[in-house]
């Protein structure tokens, strides 16, 4: 995604919980920006970004969690920035010990359209476009659920 957005002209910043990923993007992508972080205490200073983007991140938050990263989106974006999410929908938590032959511990939280905006609200974003999409079961990498997309902006904190 950082890439993606770099070609379009911007000055993205990605982060990830993992310092080996991190490694893996600055090797591939060495002209752009990354940093070891977590959702939860972004190590930006407030008001630093137009916008961001949790592109399938956020389902990785279990919910206990999901008030606090969207309160450090908040804090970190600019009043009147955009916030793009993309995330699987549904109403439960999917456990994976086995991707692709390896083994992990991870945990899939599928969320309503209407479950996430619900928690965005209380931090000062407001919906602009919500989309949700049925599985696409063709090419790469095949999906088993439906996809929710949302645009929100913040009304500032």
């Amino acid at each position: 995604m950082t890439s993606f957005l770099a070609a379009l002209g911007l000055i993205p910043r990605g982060l990830d919980l993992s310092p080996a990923m991190i490694g893996l993007a600055q090797g591939l992508y060495p002209k752009l920006g990354f940093d070891v972080g977590t959702m939860t205490a972004l190590p930006y200073a407030d008001d630093s970004f137009a916008g961001l983007v949790a592109w399938y991140s956020t389902i990785h938050v279990p919910d206990d969690a999901l008030s606090l990263t969207f309160a450090e989106a908040a804090r970190v974006l600019r009043p009147g920035g955009w916030f793009q999410l993309a995330f699987q929908l549904g109403d439960r938590v999917d456990h994976v010990s086995d991707l692709a032959g390896l083994p992990v511990d991870l945990d899939f939280h599928r969320r309503s359209i209407e479950a996430v905006l619900s928690a965005l609200e209380p931090h000062g974003f407001a919906p602009a476009t919500r989309l949700e999409r049925e599985p696409d079961r063709i090419g790469r990498f095949p999906e088993a659920s439906r996809q929710g997309y949302l645009l929100v902006r913040s009304e500032g904190r």
